[in-house]
């Protein structure tokens, strides 16, 4: 019998485990391996600010504070892992290329400003100084000194690391299922080389991303559909110094020479293939920025599933059955989102108040019950 059996085993379903586990529970991650995950195919810009016109204000609040701890956050993993997680505090620009570029930044710096977000506006010269290896063309940049990025795999596997010096067994199944009895939760059962298993905890955590409705009771489905992102990772000489962003992609620079370039965003269901077109475009808008990249290696290119919800929002908290909670629906921000998903899960967790409980409450989706008092007549 565990205290918190976290079933995925992504950075939300790793952070979880590990800070349930920090605060004394006993923990278990149970979970179904997938290619096609989020995390492996994950950007890992912590960038608040380059978000705030396509978010709500309690998302863009979470996220903010969520970034605020997370120097802490890989302090500790680190410690606990003896693993680097390169963390790159570089910052970030938001590049304008042409006219068209700059009206989007101007709007955007005013959205920046408008809640307090601090961004420098920089000249073509000033640009060309922080980032030598950019595109003569380019006429301007939002540069935002505390927006940061993370390698997710890197994050990943110090999590992996850090798990397994607390002891925290991840058992790797297959046909997972959860086993309600009169709105409680009864038992999780798995399959392991073909050999049925049940397993009982006192919380179940369901973190398995795009796929976390195939966990769920049918009548706890939530409003759910996977966001096909398609990337690129090139490697050659070190190229950029900082996350560089247009409106029409972004690049993340990595340890040895290694960019990530990202991503597409198309609403297909779980179609997983990798089309020309979708690459031709990352490639075709990097090389706009960043004209070096023409000479790079092409490390990978590959395909993964944010998992979205109908009102952008996650659902952190708990279900209609007892004992059953859910942390999904991050969309594209999950990396950036752990902390602060972590304090909201284990407030929850200690039945202790949290701001943000209400907003991403997974039950917010239920449908109203039925209104019962009698209708007057009208007289």
């Amino acid at each position: 019998m565990k205290d918190v059996l976290v079933i995925g085993d992504g950075i939300i379903g790793r952070s979880i485990a590990y800070a349930c586990t920090k605060r004394g529970y006993r923990t278990a991650i149970l979970t179904e391996q997938n290619q096609y995950n989020a995390t492996r195919s994950a950007g890992g810009m912590l960038t608040p600010s380059a978000e705030i016109e396509s978010a709500q204000a309690i998302l863009m609040q979470f996220a903010q504070e969520s970034c605020s701890q997370y120097a802490q956050f890989i302090r500790e993993i680190e410690d606990f892992s003896d693993t680097k997680c390169e963390y790159i505090q570089s910052g970030t620009l938001m590049l304008a290329l042409h006219r068209d570029h700059q009206n989007d930044l101007r709007y955007l710096a005013e959205a920046q400003r408008a809640v307090g977000m601090h961004v420098q506006e920089l000249n073509r010269r000033e640009v060309l100084q922080k980032e030598p290896n950019l595109s003569p063309q380019v006429v301007g940049a939002l540069y935002a000194e505390h927006d940061h990025s993370i390698n997710p795999r890197t994050l990943h596997a110090a999590l992996g690391h850090a798990l397994d010096t607390m002891q925290v067994s991840t058992i790797r199944a297959s046909k997972i299922q959860v086993h309600p009895s009169d709105n409680q939760l009864d038992l999780v059962s798995y399959y392991q080389a073909q050999r049925r298993v049940e397993i009982r905890a006192t919380h179940v955590i369901v973190c398995a991303g795009a796929w976390t409705n195939e966990l769920l009771p049918k009548p706890l489905a939530l409003p759910s559909k996977p966001i096909k992102g398609q990337f690129v990772r090139l490697q050659g000489p070190p190229l950029i110094d900082q996350v560089v962003r247009t409106p029409d992609v972004y690049l993340i620079p990595r340890a040895h020479g290694e960019i990530y370039v990202g991503a597409s965003t198309e609403d297909q269901g779980f179609k997983s293939d990798q089309t020309a077109g979708a690459i031709m475009e990352l490639l075709y808008h990097a090389w706009r920025a960043a004209p070096g990249i023409y000479e790079m290696n092409i490390l990978e290119q590959g395909v993964g599933f944010r998992p979205s919800l109908r009102d952008n929002l996650p659902a952190i908290g708990k279900t209609a059955i007892e004992g059953l909670l859910v942390a999904t629906g991050h969309y594209r921000h999950g990396i950036m989102l752990a902390p602060q998903t972590n304090d909201l899960i284990l407030d929850i967790l200690a039945e202790k108040p949290n701001p943000y409980a209400q907003a991403f409450c997974p039950q917010r989706f239920a449908p109203a019950p039925p209104n019962d008092k009698p209708i007057q007549e009208i007289t």
